[in-house]
């Protein structure tokens, strides 16, 4: 098992029996950090003195403006620390049902005061901050005929890049179109397509980066 794997309480029995350095350790979670950055944001945080952490998930704007706190919890089962709101097995699952869509900041505040007297407390933000685009809403798209079964259509998106641009048969994707500058990865993206069959309806899908979709539909 991988040092990333293990429980608060076994890593915590390693650094203490002497099996894995604290150093070992930032290094290992470094390394998964950055294998999986884009799927999931993470931070990696470790007491020294191996105390259980406290942790305040907050954000706010991208241009900036106060913190909002989401929860606060403890580590997921080091002794003394009792798991808060959100958190499962190390991860938390932000609800941003409630959140107007927009970027916004998110950071990590880890405090030690639980273990410590008030003098040896410590609070600190582990950064860097990152970066979170709250996007419910799928990308709006024109489409204008140019004869002969050609099409020219723009998907335009607020807050997410425009990902895909996708034909459907029967709930299944037939195949994609590439934008006319042959990478989807802006707010607005131009395609220039020619679809199969001209006497049959056809159903396009568009989805941005936030996975948002948009159905198309197209009448000949």
């Amino acid at each position: 098992m991988s040092l990333v794997e293990l429980s608060t309480v076994d890593l915590a029995q390693q650094l203490r029996d002497g099996v894995v350095t604290a150093e070992q350790v930032v290094v290992a979670h470094l390394e998964r950090i950055e294998a999986v950055d884009g799927e999931i944001e993470a931070w990696a945080a470790l007491d020294p003195d191996e105390d259980p952490l406290e942790t305040t998930l907050e954000y706010r704007a991208i241009d900036g403006g106060p913190w909002t706190s989401v929860a606060v919890a403890g580590s997921d089962d080091a002794e003394g620390s009792t798991s808060g709101p959100g958190w499962n097995d190390r991860r938390f699952e932000w609800d941003t049902a409630a959140v107007e869509e927009g970027e916004y900041e998110v950071r990590l505040i880890a405090s030690d005061r639980g273990a410590n007297t008030v003098a040896d407390g410590r609070t600190f933000v582990v950064s860097p901050p990152l970066r979170l685009i709250v996007d419910r809403t799928p990308p709006r798209y024109e489409v204008r005929p140019t004869g002969q079964g050609r099409y020219e259509l723009t998907l335009e998106d607020a807050h997410s890049e425009v990902r895909s641009l996708e034909v459907l048969a029967a709930g299944k994707v037939l195949n994609s179109f590439r934008p006319v500058d042959g990478v989807c990865d802006s707010l607005r993206e131009s395609f220039s397509i020619e679809l199969p069959d001209k006497t049959e309806k056809h159903l396009l899908r568009g989805t941005d980066a936030a996975g948002n979709r948009v159905d198309i539909p197209i009448e000949p």
